[in-house]
């Protein structure tokens, strides 16, 4: 069972690429001309690194003395800390680099996260047939899906690279499509 505050990596299903992040900034144009957030870069990488960490982290934090023995399950509303630069998870009303459709991926100081850019910081744990509050968040064993809370976007993958600029690594971006099972 996956606990609060345990430190997971997160793989796709299809691409095999597993959810990483580098201090490494968006451009401030892509190659289309749009704007980006020039945000943190959040990709995916097809290796085991250690920037591909991630704390998993309650809504609301649980008290010092009460962190331990909390499972994580179907339908819970979390954070996700990246350990390599001290920063939370986030997507928002940003187009990501090759899909102008879709939501661009970036993280947030602890400050913002837990400030002003909160709600951008949620995701909704969804356990392939789970059951809410009953279908406990096992590793190698539970199909997922990472639902944004204030836009309703699955996060996403696929195999065209991003540009030298991301190290041709791949795009991780919020798919409105939740239903797709490319989002697992």
């Amino acid at each position: 069972d996956i606990h609060y505050y345990d430190t997971i990596t997160i793989q796709h299903k299809d691409t095999k690429v597993y959810l990483h992040s580098h201090p490494e900034r968006y451009p401030l144009r892509y190659d289309d001309g749009r704007i980006s957030s020039q945000g943190q870069q959040v990709t995916g990488y097809p290796y085991n690194d250690t920037n591909n960490y991630w704390q998993i982290l309650p809504q609301v934090p649980f008290p010092e003395d009460d962190r331990e023995g909390h499972p994580v399950k179907h339908g819970d509303i979390v954070q996700l800390r990246h350990l390599g630069t001290d920063t939370i998870l986030l997507t928002h009303d940003v187009a990501s680099p090759l899909y102008p459709t879709n939501e661009e991926f970036t993280t947030v100081s602890h400050e913002l996260a837990n400030g002003k850019r909160h709600n951008d910081t949620l995701f909704e744990i969804r356990i392939e047939k789970g059951k809410p509050g009953q279908t406990t968040f096992r590793s190698k064993a539970s199909f997922f899906k990472l639902i944004h809370v204030p836009t309703r976007v699955a996060m996403w993958t696929h195999k065209t690279p991003l540009p030298d600029w991301a190290f041709k690594q791949a795009e991780v971006n919020g798919n409105k499509h939740l239903d797709k099972t490319s989002n697992l």
